[in-house]
C-alpha cells in the first residue's frame, strides 16, 4: 500500500512539473501496487473475526 501512495504523488509530482513522458509508466506502476494491495486485503479480509466469536443471529424462517 505504501508504494502506491509513493507512486501517487510521483504521478502528480510528473504533472506539476510537466514531465508528460514518465506519466503513463509511473500510472502502470501505480495501478499494479494498488491493485495487489487490494487483492491481499480483499484476501485477508474473510479470515478477521468480524463478530468477536459469536455464532451468527438465526434468521427467521
Amino acid at each position: 500500500m505504501f508504494f502506491a501512495v509513493y507512486f501517487s504523488y510521483f504521478v502528480w509530482y510528473a504533472i506539476e512539473h510537466r514531465q508528460f513522458l514518465s506519466v503513463p509508466f509511473l500510472l502502470m506502476f501505480q495501478f499494479g501496487f494498488l491493485y495487489v494491495s487490494f487483492c491481499s486485503v480483499i484476501q485477508w479480509l474473510p479470515k478477521f473475526n468480524w463478530n468477536n466469536g459469536r455464532a451468527p443471529d438465526a434468521l427467521p424462517a
